[in-house]
């Protein structure tokens, strides 16, 4: 059974969640009964065991509706769910209301500014998702009623997804002022700042680049910190598990490393500071030497830099690494560039 079956049977159990018995404090007897479901919910789930997670949850939630450590999984859960189906954002959203609810401000585990912002973000996106839809129907369409109105709609979906992007930089700010995991919180902040370009011009455009270039400096230096300490962990233990959890982790690291540079090449060369975007893309490829498409966008720099040696030189390294089909739009793109270089 694969992940996403498992999600779904998980789904099926949660909704069976009653969660609205009133009643007073837990004896000890109910206190420790849900404890126990607390606890197997989450060995379940760290195992991917989802419907054996969800029915530990929904057994604990009928014994303590406001649980709270139950309630988080339970939000957690349908996130993992709403991935694969974006309409889950919402039932997400509603189960993290209620679990912002059960505590005051500061007392949350931080995953639940995490989860939460998630799920706000996974709203906003389906909205940018719409809007292009609707944009570009409006294009095709033959009637002016009918254009205007699919306009309107795109509208109205670009605004909610601002707005839902706002709400979820709210929660990660949030969890970066409880101070209990900054790096997830400047992680997703960065992340906030790239989809906050969207539909932006001009000055304001600007602006915003040189936010998200700030943020992805302050995720790509956390990257660095984690990469090589994983890194130097593997080299030293003489612990065989332990080496190997240290090099999954140097693994997922390195990937979130080159990913970042490769996204800051983007910012810089957008703002038209070519050299910090060339310093960039080199480094993604030193992280990741086989991809393509990088020899490319750092033959694009060179170019804008003057270098048409190095530049013809990354071209040929595009050509060697790229699986691409002559006709298609990448290779058209390089053709285009060497034919400039000559």
């Amino acid at each position: 059974m694969n992940k996403r079956s498992r999600l779904l049977i998980a789904l099926g159990l949660l909704q069976l969640c009653s969660c609205a018995f009133p009643f007073g404090g837990l004896s000890a007897d109910d206190q420790e009964r849900v404890d126990g479901f607390s606890n197997r919910a989450n060995r379940y789930k760290q195992s991917m065991s989802y419907a054996q997670a969800a029915q530990q949850v929904r057994l604990g939630l009928e014994v303590d509706p406001d649980h709270y450590k139950l309630n988080l999984l339970r939000g957690e859960l349908l996130l993992l769910l709403a991935k694969n189906d974006a309409d889950r954002y919402y039932e997400t959203v509603s189960q993290f209301e209620k679990v912002i609810g059960l505590r005051s401000l500061g007392e949350h585990d931080y995953r639940a500014y995490l989860f939460y912002g998630q799920a706000l973000q996974g709203i906003a996106i389906s909205h940018r998702k719409e809007a292009v839809y609707h944009e570009s129907n409006a294009k095709s369409a033959t009637d002016e009623q009918d254009r205007e109105q699919l306009l309107r709609q795109a509208r109205e979906h670009r605004l909610l997804f601002v707005e839902r992007l706002q709400d979820a930089e709210n929660q990660y700010n949030k969890l970066l002022e409880q101070g209990d995991s900054p790096y997830q919180a400047h992680r997703h902040l960065f992340l906030i700042q790239k989809e906050k370009l969207v539909g932006l011009q001009g000055a304001v455009r600007i602006a915003q680049l040189e936010k998200a270039v700030a943020a992805g400096e302050t995720t790509l230096g956390e990257d660095k910190e984690r990469y090589d300490h994983y890194k130097t962990l593997q080299e030293k233990t003489f612990d065989v598990n332990m080496e190997l959890v240290a090099d999954s982790r140097r693994i997922e690291f390195k990937k979130r490393l080159k990913e970042t540079h490769s996204t800051l090449y983007l910012l810089y060369f957008r703002l038209a500071k070519y050299e910090e975007a060339l310093a960039h893309i080199h480094k993604a490829i030193l992280l990741d030497p086989n991809k393509a498409d990088d020899y490319y966008y750092r033959a694009v720099v060179h170019h804008a830099l003057g270098n048409k040696r190095e530049a013809s030189q990354d071209l040929t390294s595009f050509r060697r690494y790229t699986d691409s089909d002559f006709d298609s739009e990448k290779m058209q793109k390089a053709n285009k560039l060497e034919r400039k270089l000559r």
